[in-house]
């Protein structure tokens, strides 16, 4: 059914924004105010929380939808927005990356399966200091 797979894509998506916000905000915290970089990062930071707040009410206005098994016209339209919203999130958060070099390590030679890996390798450490 489409109207589950709308809401659960919607809630799962909800609940992954927590860890992620708060990461987020934590990168944030480290970044000198008032430079291009804290700029975009916070540019990046209240787009995200505008889609968060998007996706919240669509959950809530969709909810009554999702129980009688279709999906509103309501709902897929603040949905689309929440979409477009996080659309601008990630592009800013990509200038952050990919523009400004936070969070870059420059490590190309890396293998994919260390590059990939959530805990700390001696060149990472080494790249980050």
């Amino acid at each position: 059914n489409t109207a589950t797979g709308w809401w659960l894509a919607l809630v799962t998506g909800l609940a992954i924004t927590i860890p992620t916000a708060i990461t987020g905000f934590a990168d944030w915290l480290t970044i000198s105010s008032d430079t291009p970089l804290w700029r975009t990062a916070t540019l990046h930071l209240s787009a995200m929380l505008a889609a968060t707040v998007v996706f919240a009410i669509t959950a809530g206005a969709g909810h009554a939808d999702y129980v009688d098994g279709s999906i509103g016209g309501g709902a897929l339209v603040l949905t689309l927005v929440g979409f477009a919203v996080l659309t601008l999130g990630g592009w800013l958060g990509g200038a952050i990356v990919f523009t400004h070099g936070m969070r870059v390590l420059e490590l190309v030679e890396e293998p994919t399966s260390r590059a990939i890996s959530p805990l700390p390798k001696p060149e990472k450490e080494e790249a980050e200091a």
